[in-house]
């Protein structure tokens, strides 16, 4: 009985130290070194006559293909943040398996709780959906208007009436994964989530 206590209690010892381990800095520092990797990965890719806006686009609509080894670099930088994304997920009490959730779920801080619902007032849901506006109000927590502005701006411009069609003005962060990785699939192609995530995350981090 004693043996089997003590097994039951180091067992959730190590399910909950393997959980969302990681520190706010260490989670910035992974943030950091994910959009660096995938900025160089782009600008490797990018014909020169495009802006990255119009590769992403054109990348997006299949008028362009990306190598195999650029795919195959994205897929190895993805990685960490779908290990995170799932640590995240779990310590949520989350059940969520597709790597592209995963990843938008590894945008967010570990502090973050991503059952918490958030609201956005009618008047700037009218505003981004017309595309993102910028002008954040300084705050020591994320607020809804910073998630969805960011969502926007790692997105483009034009998913913004998709993505607020598909949100409206209340969500969690966890009912947000779906709209934001099917938008970001249809309007930047299959890797497109790979490719916002970077963005969103350091938007939301500097929001």
């Amino acid at each position: 009985m004693k043996n089997n206590f003590l097994f039951i209690v180091l067992t959730l010892f190590v399910t909950n130290s393997s959980i969302a381990q990681k520190t706010e800095s260490e989670w910035k520092v992974m943030i950091d070194s994910y959009r660096s990797k995938m900025d160089i990965l782009l600008e490797r890719e990018r014909p020169r006559n495009l802006d990255i806006v119009s590769f992403k686009k054109a990348v997006g609509k299949g008028d362009i293909l990306i190598s195999e080894t650029a795919k195959q670099q994205i897929e190895e930088n993805t990685i960490p943040l779908i290990d995170y994304g799932r640590e995240l997920a779990v310590k949520n009490n989350l059940d969520i398996t597709d790597k592209d959730e995963l990843l938008y779920i590894a945008s967010f801080r570990p502090s973050t709780d991503l059952n918490e619902i958030y609201t956005i007032d009618q008047n700037d849901y009218n505003r981004t959906a017309n595309g993102p506006s910028y002008q954040f109000e300084e705050t020591t927590k994320l607020d809804g208007r910073a998630i969805f502005n960011c969502a926007l701006a790692a997105i483009g411009v034009d998913a913004a009436y998709a993505l607020s069609q598909g949100a409206g003005t209340s969500w969690s962060i966890a009912a947000l994964r779906t709209t934001f990785t099917n938008v970001a699939k249809r309007f930047l192609g299959p890797i497109g989530v790979a490719w916002a995530v970077g963005s969103f995350a350091f938007c939301l981090y500097e929001s």
